[in-house]
């Protein structure tokens, strides 16, 4: 049983200290990728699935190996944890907006998958995913998330999922006041010139030109008012996502389409294997539910001591 006070909360760094006293080393927590921990904690959790499996399992907790794994599966679960939250926390800068953009886009091309994997949450799913690939520092990072979440081997924590429906709920208002603006741009430009010429033919030059003057008079300022009413809610919007609104236009500081320019390479592709281009080099394949566990390889995260091997 490992020591933990009580109505504190213990950190990864908490849990590393413990793992030092009792085993004599540590994990390099400051030198550690994630792909560092998710490759040993598949290792880790390998040894204790076996450990429980076989003819000694009941006596697990006697076994010096199982314990030294078990501590080390906390230090690596809590440190994840960690740097998910951070990251959920964090705001995205100008260029992480842009390639949020550009992914949630490309994303569209597998929003079924999405559909049949996590039903009515897909669209907050894929918001969140979008978000945290868009924080990753190379597309091979971005990628490898992607993978994870779309075969169920989500990296993504319950407060990333939660914010991203509160996005996409704040969006959604946004695309209804965009739907009331393209309507009345539709009465204005379209049905009010044909209404105009029925009555000029049915009833009379002289109410048409009033039917006209009182129906633009009338919808020219809601249309302005809607217009503003639109850009006032993406900003509220915006600032919901984190992104920093521009008072003098644009995003940031950066004005001009979102999605222009950003460097990540071509929109995910549509290609029934999975995800297609998005770096120039050749497409990772997205595997479908049911495929098996990535593989993993050796991680430096420190310490020379093997598992199984405690110091008394």
């Amino acid at each position: 049983m490992f020591v933990k006070e009580f109505g504190k909360k213990i950190t990864s760094r908490d849990l590393n200290t413990q793992l030092e006293g009792v085993y004599k080393w540590k994990l390099n927590l400051s030198e550690m990728t994630q792909s560092d921990a998710m490759s040993t904690l598949n290792r880790v959790s390998g040894k204790i699935r076996t450990i429980k499996n076989s003819s000694l399992g009941h006596q697990a907790e006697r076994n010096p190996g199982f314990m030294e794994a078990m501590l080390v599966s906390q230090v690596l679960e809590t440190w994840l944890n960690e740097r998910a939250q951070m990251l959920a926390e964090r705001k995205l800068s100008p260029s992480e907006i842009k390639k949020r953009e550009k992914y949630a886009n490309g994303m569209k091309k597998v929003e079924e998958d999405f559909k049949k994997r996590y039903g009515a949450n897909a669209y907050n799913v894929m918001e969140a995913t979008a978000r945290k690939m868009a924080k990753k520092k190379s597309v091979a990072e971005a990628m490898d998330l992607l993978k994870s979440v779309l075969v169920g081997r989500s990296q993504l924590n319950e407060g990333e999922v939660d914010q991203a429906s509160a996005i996409v709920a704040a969006r959604g208002m946004v695309d209804e006041i965009q739907k009331m603006l393209e309507k009345i741009g539709k009465m204005v430009n379209e049905e009010l010139p044909s209404l105009m010429d029925t009555i000029r033919d049915r009833v009379g030059q002289e109410q048409a030109g009033a039917f006209g003057q009182a129906a633009t008079s009338s919808l020219t300022p809601l249309m302005d008012a809607v217009k503003a009413a639109r850009e006032q809610m993406d900003a509220a919007a915006r600032t919901v996502a984190g992104e920093e609104v521009n008072p003098m236009g644009g995003i940031g500081g950066m004005g001009g389409d979102l999605g222009a320019g950003a460097p990540v390479g071509a929109d995910l592709g549509a290609d029934a294997g999975g995800i297609g281009d998005l770096g120039g080099d050749a497409a990772p394949e997205i595997p479908r539910a049911g495929a098996s566990e990535f593989d993993s390889s050796d991680a430096a995260v420190g310490g020379t001591a093997e598992l199984g091997r405690g110091k008394r």
